[in-house]
């Protein structure tokens, strides 16, 4: 079983390189992925381990990101701004 999910593991981080606009579809896969090792009690490797820390605060800072530029601007208060 190990095994199986090893190969997959690789499949994954091929295709990671290969298509790097579809890394967070690859993160989410990679992550359920590792998950599967972790519930059979196995320790992850600690490059996959790192790769997936690192693609989860690529995509938290993204997220930020977006966040900040979706917020409405705050209105004024300052009677001279008003319309």
């Amino acid at each position: 079983m190990f095994e199986g999910l090893k190969a997959q593991l690789q499949q994954i981080l091929a295709e990671i390189e290969k298509r790097p606009q579809d890394r967070h579809e690859f993160y989410l896969d990679l992550h359920g992925k590792l998950n599967a090792v972790r519930a059979m009690a196995m320790t992850v490797p600690a490059d996959l381990l790192r790769l997936e820390k690192d693609l989860e605060a690529e995509f938290a800072r993204s997220k930020q990101q977006a966040d900040k530029t979706s917020r409405p601007a705050a209105h004024s208060d300052n009677p001279a701004h008003r319309g």
